[in-house]
């Protein structure tokens, strides 16, 4: 007994150290040490990398140094305390440990400087101590309820199924609620335009040849304003937040890629704009797209800036799946914190760039859970249908487009792009998806060009 407690005070104590080295490592604007673990590929640990800085880097190389003394400790006591309960897995605690020690040399390495494969392994052998461990302490904990008093293990299942029940009614409830939340449009920046469809939160500047600029999913117009000033200048710039993004109105439904087109159409006649140029990053490319198939003569020319003609690349992992669980994806919406909802918004932009924090706050405060997962399945509908290269080959629309050179679909999508008469195929040197913000001085321009016809 006084080896377990000697090692689990030991593990506690080491613990508490890990977490205050942990928290050093999210003040230099990364992940903690478990979202290194879980990278699983070569492009996430370098982006954590690069959010890091050196200082991140030096907190998660003490981290790991001290972890050997922790795995160490928890390993011998799970293995002592399933050992002293006869139970035959305690051969897993040590195998836990084992996997552990191995994922932190891979850790190393990567601190080190090589980033190929060592990153899946590393998580490969995390997942590997998690299982293990899980193993060890459900089955002690199976142990230490059977051995307790009859009397006790009565009320131990009974607030265990209590405690189930209370759990179930929170999640239907949360799911309910967060099925049919809606929101109404809030004033900003610009103005709120009624269209058919619902109330539109709308930015109209400068003057000159009218240019329309469609955000993507979870963003608003304010990933527009870094080009703003030279934009302005010699055009009239429109931008709108869509239907359920930014401060526009959050109904329960419309959000399909034609409906967003159709509101994008009734918002320049309200501003008395019958045809203008139309710029449309990420899933704002695909309702630019639709806007172009369904209102013709409204779009004298269409960019596309980061948006990949079809879904070939888009192979998402569990992690991105869970949102869309029905029940699971609704408790997530409820309880993952903004910390998180910034390292996703940070997958859309090149390692190391760091995205101002109303960009996060867009998803955080200014979506519902109905709104982002109808628009993701719209997005998904609209590739379906039809790939967007082929789509644009009927409209006869001049096309320019823009592609980031570390986005993993440039170059198929630059090949498929094209295929699609006169288009235009623009790709910039180190910038990822969203090359407004990351270089508003290279980018503008482009855009100003394409705008007045040049």
């Amino acid at each position: 007994m006084t080896r377990r407690r000697a090692l689990f005070l030991a593990a506690a104590l080491l613990g508490a150290v890990l977490l205050a080295i942990d928290a050093r490592m999210w003040d230099e604007g990364g992940p903690g040490i478990v979202g290194f673990e879980l990278a699983w590929d070569t492009r996430s640990a370098e982006r954590i990398l690069g959010e890091w800085g050196p200082d991140g880097r030096d907190a998660a190389r003490l981290s790991l140094w001290l972890d050997f003394a922790f795995l160490a400790s928890y390993a011998a006591f799970w293995a002592l305390a399933s050992r002293a309960l006869r139970l035959r897995v305690w051969p897993l605690a040590l195998a836990a440990g084992a996997f552990d020690a191995l994922e932190n040399v891979c850790l190393l390495v990567v601190l080190g400087g090589s980033t190929s494969g060592w990153p899946l392994l590393a998580s490969s052998f995390a997942t590997l101590k998690v299982l293990a461990l899980a193993v060890v302490v459900g089955s002690v904990a199976v142990a230490l309820v059977r051995r307790a008093h009859a009397r006790r293990r009565r009320a131990v299942r009974a607030f265990a199924a209590g405690a189930a029940l209370l759990v179930v009614a929170a999640l239907a409830v949360n799911t309910w609620l967060v099925d049919r939340a809606t929101a109404p449009a809030e004033p900003g920046i610009g103005q709120l335009v009624e269209v058919p469809a619902g109330t539109i939160h709308v930015s109209d500047e400068g003057s000159g040849p009218p240019v329309v600029l469609i955000h993507g999913f979870g963003c608003s117009l304010n990933w527009w304003t870094p080009v703003m000033p030279l934009l302005r200048k010699s055009l009239r710039v429109i931008r709108l937040d869509l239907l359920g993004h930014g401060r526009s109105e959050k109904p329960r439904d419309g959000y399909s890629m034609e409906e967003q087109a159709d509101v994008v159409a009734d918002v320049m006649r309200r501003l008395g704009v019958h045809r203008a140029a139309v710029v449309g990053h990420s899933m704002g490319g695909m309702v630019a797209t639709a806007l172009a198939e369904r209102h013709r003569a409204m779009v004298s020319r269409l960019m596309l800036i980061g948006t990949a003609p079809d879904d070939a690349d888009e192979h998402l992992g569990l992690t991105a799946r869970l949102p869309f669980v029905p029940v699971v994806g609704h408790a997530i919406d409820t309880l993952v914190p903004e910390r998180l909802v910034r390292l996703a918004v940070e997958d859309g932009f090149a390692p190391g760039f760091d995205p101002p924090a109303e960009f996060s706050r867009d998803i955080f405060d200014h979506t519902t859970y109905r709104s982002l997962t109808q628009s993701a399945r719209a997005v998904s509908d609209f590739w379906d249908d039809g790939p967007l290269h082929e789509r644009l080959r009927g409209t006869h629309v001049p096309l320019t487009v823009l592609l980031g050179e570390e986005e993993r679909h440039t170059r198929r999508s630059t090949g498929l792009y094209n295929s699609v008469p006169g288009a235009r195929t623009v790709v910039m040197q180190g910038l990822d998806h969203t090359p407004q913000v990351e270089s508003p001085a290279r980018t503008g321009p482009l855009i100003a060009a394409f705008a007045a016809g040049r």
